[in-house]
C-alpha cells in the first residue's frame, strides 16, 4: 500500500525526499542515510563534511550510507550530484531528532495556546510534514492541499505553526542537554490510531482484523464503475470546507482509512533516524476503545520493524480529563485503560498522563505546558538519565484482607500523598454497576488501604470522564486511574 512520493521529470535525474531541506537536524551517532528517487543506472555522488560517496543507482529510488556524525552546532552544507544535476542543502545540524505523533492535542499550534512567547533559538527546528489524504490530492487541489514542507527555526514567526507540545518540549531538553534539537511533526486533527500504523501490523493483530475487513467491504460496497470516484468528487467541496473527514466515502482517499497516515508519510520516513517518537493522541478513538491498545502496539511495531531503530523509545499520552458529554464514564475510562496497558517502561514504551491536566469543557486545553513538562522529564530520565521518579504511580497489586484490600503501586517510589487530606475519588460496587464512594481510605508511603464491604466484587479509583485527581506522588505526580475486580 505505499504510495511513491516522487516523480521524476525529463530534465531530473533524483529528487531528494522531502526531509531534505536547508537547516535540517540530523540525529547523533546514527547512520545518516540520503535517500529519494531518481533514474535507473546513473552516477550519484553524495558529499559530506569529510565524507564522499559514490553509488550507481539499480532501482528508482536510492539510499546512500553516511557515517555517524557527532553533534555539530555550526551549520553545514552537503550535495548530491550527478553529471547533470546538483542540489545542495544548506545549514545543516546533527543533533537529537524526535518524531512528534498524534491528533488534535499534538496538532495544536502555539499560536492557539495560552504561552505563545518565542525566545529565538537556531539550534532548535522543526519539520511539519505535508498531510495528503492521497497521492494526487496536491495536483487536483493546489490551493489546498501542499505536498512540500520545509524545516524551520524556532522564531517568533514560524513558530507559530508548530506543535505547542513540541515547542515547550524542544525548549526544554534544550535547556538540560545543550544539544540541537529537531522536531518531525506527523499530526492530523481527527485521525484514528490505525491510520498510523502499517497495514501488515495491523493484520498481526488477530483482534483488529475486524478494521480490515471493514475497511474491504466499504471499498467492494461499490458495484458500478468509477462509482467511488463520483461520490468522493461530489463529497470533497464539503470535505474542504469542513475538514469533517465524516462527509467522504470510506476508500482509497479517505484521509481515516487504515494505514493512511503510515502510508502516506510516515512509510517515507524509514530511512531517517529518530531518538524516540512521542504521541499525543486517543480522542476520536473512543468508540474504538476495546482495540485501541492493540492499535497503539501496531503503530509502535510499525515504527520499530519498518526503521532504522528496532528499540525505537515511544512515549506518548493518556488522554486528558474532560466532559466528553457524548460518551459515558465507562468508555472513556476504558479508553484511558488501553492506554495504561501499552505502558511497558522494560520495552521502552512509556506512558505520562495529562488525565488531571484537563479542560471540562474542552477536549483540546490550551495550556501546554504542564504536560510537556511531564513528558520531557520522562524523556530526560529515560533516556539521558537525568532525574528520576518521573512516572506516574500505577497500580502494581493488591491484597484482600478482611475488610479491605491493600494496594501496592509501582513506578514511583515516593510516598502518596492525598491533596484534599481525605482520600477521595475511591468507589466500590456490589454489582458491577452502580457504585458509591469509599470513605476512609489510608496512605502508607506507597501504598494504599482501602476499606471495602462483605460483598463488594469491583473497586475503582478515578473512573469517569473528568475525575477530581486526589492521589498524587510527593512530585506532584497523579496516581493512575485503576479498577480491581474480587
Amino acid at each position: 500500500m505505499v504510495v511513491a512520493f516522487w516523480r521524476i521529470t525529463l530534465k531530473q535525474q533524483f529528487i531528494l525526499h522531502s526531509i531534505f531541506t536547508d537547516k535540517m537536524i540530523f540525529q547523533a551517532n546514527r547512520q545518516i542515510k540520503v535517500f529519494g528517487s531518481c533514474k535507473k543506472g546513473i552516477d550519484i555522488i553524495v558529499t559530506f563534511p569529510h565524507q564522499e560517496i559514490k553509488i550507481k543507482t539499480k532501482e528508482e529510488t536510492f539510499v546512500v550510507d553516511i557515517a555517524p556524525m557527532d553533534v555539530t552546532t555550526s551549520g553545514f552544507s552537503f550535495s548530491v550530484e550527478t553529471k547533470k544535476q546538483k542540489q545542495t542543502i544548506y545549514n545543516c545540524l546533527v543533533g537529537e531528532v524526535f518524531l512528534l505523533l498524534g491528533e488534535l492535542n499534538m496538532d495544536m499550534p502555539l499560536s492557539l495556546s495560552y504561552d505563545t512567547y518565542v525566545p529565538e533559538n537556531t539550534q532548535l527546528r522543526y519539520f511539519i510534514a505535508a498531510d495528503l489524504p492521497y497521492a494526487s490530492a496536491a495536483e487536483e487541489f493546489p490551493d489546498i492541499f501542499k505536498s512540500t514542507s520545509e524545516w524551520n527555526t524556532l522564531d517568533r514567526i514560524s513558530a507559530k505553526s508548530f506543535s505547542a507540545i513540541g515547542y515547550h518540549i524542544a525548549n526544554l531538553l534544550y535547556e538540560n542537554i545543550k544539544t540541537p534539537i529537531g522536531f518531525v511533526q506527523v499530526s492530523n486533527l481527527q485521525s484514528t490510531i490505525f491510520a498510523f500504523a502499517d497495514y501488515q501490523e495491523i493484520m498481526n493483530h488477530e483482534e483488529l482484523k475486524d478494521i480490515v475487513i471493514a475497511y474491504q467491504k466499504s471499498l467492494n460496497s461499490y458495484t458500478e464503475k468509477n462509482e467511488y470516484e463520483k461520490r468522493v468528487k461530489s463529497a470533497m467541496l464539503d470535505y474542504i470546507l469542513s475538514m469533517d473527514s465524516k462527509v467522504l466515502p470510506m476508500g482509497p482517499k479517505h484521509p481515516n482509512r487504515p494505514s493512511r497516515i503510515y502510508d502516506m508519510i510516515l512509510s517515507k520516513f524509514s530511512h531517517h533516524s529518530f531518538r524516540a517518537a512521542i504521541m499525543y493522541h486517543g480522542e476520536s478513538c473512543i468508540p474504538n476503545h476495546t482495540n485501541y491498545g492493540s492499535g497503539l502496539c501496531a503503530v509502535i511495531s510499525s515504527l520499530r520493524n519498518h526503521g532504522t531503530d528496532s528499540k525505537l523509545p515511544f512515549f506518548y499520552v493518556q488522554i486528558a480529563g474532560s466532559e466528553y458529554p457524548q460518551f459515558t464514564h465507562d468508555e472513556v475510562s476504558f479508553l484511558r485503560e488501553a492506554q495504561a496497558d501499552c505502558h511497558k517502561p522494560p520495552e521502552g514504551i512509556y506512558m505520562v498522563t495529562a488525565i488531571d491536566l484537563g479542560d471540562e469543557t474542552s477536549i483540546r486545553p490550551k495550556d501546554k505546558s504542564m504536560i510537556s513538562e511531564r513528558i520531557c522529564n520522562l524523556m530526560l530520565e529515560k533516556l539521558y538519565k537525568i532525574g528520576k521518579n518521573t512516572m506516574s504511580p500505577t497500580l502494581y497489586s493488591y491484597q484482600k484482607g478482611k475488610g479491605k484490600i491493600a494496594v501496592h503501586t509501582q513506578y514511583n517510589s515516593l510516598n502518596l500523598v492525598s491533596k484534599s487530606t481525605k482520600c477521595i475519588g475511591f468507589f466500590e460496587s456490589s454489582d458491577g454497576i452502580h457504585f458509591h464512594e469509599i470513605s476512609k481510605v489510608e496512605l502508607m508511603n506507597n501504598q494504599i488501604d482501602i476499606p471495602i464491604s462483605s460483598d463488594t466484587i469491583e473497586v475503582r479509583y478515578a473512573y469517569s470522564n473528568h475525575p477530581n485527581m486526589d492521589v498524587y506522588s510527593s512530585n506532584d505526580l497523579p496516581l493512575l486511574p485503576f479498577r480491581i475486580r474480587l
